[in-house]
């Protein structure tokens, strides 16, 4: 059983409110003793990027050990590659974020990647990206230190609409909600993530063929998508 496991008991209390959904992902993400920020599992950055991880850190209260953490899990310990590129979906960059996460963030004020779009020109008066700034906004992703600063961002967003501190975050839950985006880290946090959605992940993750033999061996997309991002997070996290 994995420590992303059970979770069924614990949703149908939250429904009666007898827990917060932040308590749902304390009890199943962190079972046992509180484990501190700085003794998070998921690695260092490399030296010419431990600055920026350090003034990511400094400027949104997420433990650097966390932001290398997730970069380390989307383009693998001391690689690195700021021009990163997933062939199955539009994630680029250190933080492989999607165009529409990307997009959403330089929409979203106060986010770096807000910052420096609006002082490019590529946003409109009322702070939305321009439809002919568009390309050029999705290739910012390739600015390693930019693409750290919307990670920490980002992970800020998710933790405190899941309603867990930023001082309480460990790297699993912040890069399950990096790797999901917020909706679908409830969906999965409720086992209620649709089969379709579940496939589609799973297929982005580890191509169709591999996708299709796990499918067959768990009987559902929702079973093998989850049984795959457990696995991930837990080699990932320890």
């Amino acid at each position: 059983m994995t420590d992303l496991q059970p979770i069924a008991a614990m949703i149908e209390d939250a429904r009666d409110g007898v827990a917060t959904i932040a308590q749902t992902i304390r009890a199943t993400v962190w079972p046992g003793p509180a484990r501190r920020d700085a003794d998070s599992p998921g690695g260092a950055a490399p030296v010419h990027y431990q600055r920026s991880v350090a003034a990511a850190a400094s400027r949104t209260g997420i433990p650097a050990s966390v932001i290398s953490g997730i970069i380390n899990a989307e383009v693998g310990r001391q690689r690195w590659d700021p021009a990163a590129a997933n062939p199955r979906s539009s994630a680029l960059g250190l933080g492989q974020f999607l165009a529409s996460t990307w997009l959403s963030e330089a929409a979203r004020p106060g986010t770096a990647v807000h910052e420096r779009a609006r002082a490019l020109g590529m946003l409109d008066e009322f702070g939305k990206p321009l439809l002919r700034a568009r390309a050029a906004l999705l290739d910012l992703r390739r600015d390693g230190a930019l693409s750290i600063e919307a990670v920490a961002d980002f992970a800020r967003a998710n933790l405190r609409s899941l309603g867990v501190e930023t001082g309480a975050a460990t790297g699993r839950i912040v890069y399950l909600a990096h790797h999901l985006g917020i909706g679908d880290t409830r969906r999965f946090l409720a086992s209620a993530l649709p089969e379709g959605q579940a496939l589609r992940l799973l297929t982005a993750q580890i191509g169709d063929a591999q996708a299709q033999a796990a499918l067959r061996r768990h009987g559902s997309a929702s079973a093998a998508h989850r049984t795959w991002l457990e696995s991930f997070i837990s080699r990932k996290f320890g």
